[in-house]
């Protein structure tokens, strides 16, 4: 699994209230973050997209346990490189 997805300098980030829309300048296209996307989309990009830091302050922020945490981090994570939104690092 990679370990750093760093957003792309390339995605502008604009908040809405509890959910964001992100705008990546060469595609064009637009995508929606709700509460959950944008907390994980910040923590990226404080930690300098570092995987293992963001599932450790989810794990501390929520009541969940680490195996779901760990699935839904990466399951965005993965999104998000899809669409070139994050690059990315072994």
């Amino acid at each position: 699994m990679l370990a750093i997805a760093k957003p792309n300098p390339e995605v502008i980030l604009q908040e809405l209230g509890n959910e964001a829309v992100l705008l990546h300048l060469q595609t064009e296209q637009y995508y929606t973050l709700d509460q959950t996307g944008l907390h994980i989309w910040k923590l990226l990009s404080q930690h300098g997209g570092n995987r293992m830091t963001v599932i450790a302050s989810m794990l501390n922020e929520f009541d969940v346990d680490e195996v779901t945490v760990t699935a839904d981090v990466d399951q965005l994570i993965n999104e998000f490189v899809q669409e070139g939104l994050v690059n990315v690092s072994n």
